[in-house]
């Protein structure tokens, strides 16, 4: 997912137009008509192909916002036992997928990943995995913008969404399991947020 801006619209995928709360409450996300299973043999993980030497070599394909993912992992006893190398895993998936796009949000699904997570970039600590994340409701209102998702392999069209500015979410820190309170702004909170539009509501039920 490409982030950055364009004109008066601020640009992180066709044509449709949803508020934010469609994707902050997993009970009105509008209703795409297909699900994809991002792991249907099973496991936490598709296959990837490999190189000579055995490394996995960059597959990943960006949220076209026309269907929901529906990730394996959906529960909160099953995401808090993700390994530490099964996170490691992922977040080089991302690294790998950021560094062939020049993208800094990328999806779970979009990297065959089957667990909700969003991976954000930042100049400091590179990409970092937010997994399974909870938004907690504002007690006061919160700005919004126009953020145009953008396919960074230029395979889908943009797609306009309307998202809150920030946002404050509980998640799951893969490295040592501990959940983690976090306030995000700009580009990150818009990152989460594009996630919870990405993956099925009825995962976010389990979940949240």
């Amino acid at each position: 997912m490409g982030v950055g801006t364009a004109g008066g619209v601020t640009g992180i995928l066709g044509a449709a137009l949803f508020s934010a709360k469609n994707f902050l409450n997993p009970t009105s996300n509008p209703e795409f008509y297909s699900h994809h299973e991002i792991t249907p043999k099973g496991g936490l993980f598709t296959d990837w192909k490999t190189d000579e030497d055995g490394n996995e070599v960059n597959e990943c394909s960006f949220w076209n916002a026309t269907h929901y993912y529906a990730p394996r992992v959906c529960d909160v006893f099953g995401v808090s036992r993700i390994s530490i190398s099964s996170g490691n895993k992922a977040i080089d998936r991302a690294i790998k997928c950021g560094a062939r796009f020049e993208a800094q949000c990328i999806l779970s699904g979009e990297i065959g990943f089957s667990s909700p997570a969003a991976f954000v970039y930042d100049s400091e600590q590179g990409f970092r995995m937010i997994l399974a994340p909870r938004v907690i409701e504002n007690e006061t209102p919160v700005a919004t913008k126009l953020v145009r998702l953008q396919d960074p392999s230029e395979r889908a069209h943009n797609t306009l969404m309307k998202f809150n500015t920030s946002v404050t979410i509980e998640y799951i820190n893969p490295g040592n399991r501990a959940v983690v309170v976090e306030t995000l702004s700009g580009s990150e909170a818009y990152c989460v947020q594009t996630l919870r539009a990405s993956v099925s509501p009825s995962c976010w039920l389990e979940l949240d």
